[in-house]
């Protein structure tokens, strides 16, 4: 619950404009109407993390955005610090996934399909 509340609140400072979040996307050479497309995302994953049912769905969400962030992080060279973060998040949806086991990641055994 805790990641659902910290995305929602990432995404509402970039929706009202009060994130550093420009600056940065200046630096990577990014568009900045980028910066609120990245807040709706942010929005739509903390609220999945918060619902049961979407939880794991919201923990996969995170895993790519992060994943993005860290790349981003690291093909800038600015930043670095920022890495913590993006590990920090990385882990705990990485253990949601695994703690919930979601359909839609669950594979069988070709063996299993026929039966």
């Amino acid at each position: 619950m805790g990641m659902g509340a910290a995305f929602l609140g990432l995404g509402v400072t970039k929706l009202l404009g009060l994130s550093p979040q420009y600056v940065f996307f200046e630096e990577l050479g990014l568009p900045r109407a980028l910066v609120p497309v990245v807040g709706l995302v942010e929005l739509l994953i903390g609220f999945m993390c918060l619902n049961r049912p979407t939880q794991s769905y919201g923990a996969v969400g995170v895993i790519l955005l992060m994943g993005a962030a860290a790349l981003s992080h690291v093909m800038s060279g600015s930043r670095l610090y920022m890495l913590f973060i993006n590990a920090y998040f990385l882990a705990a949806a990485i253990w949601v996934v695994r703690m919930a086991r979601p359909r839609f990641l669950q594979v069988t055994a070709a063996s299993e399909r026929h039966t």
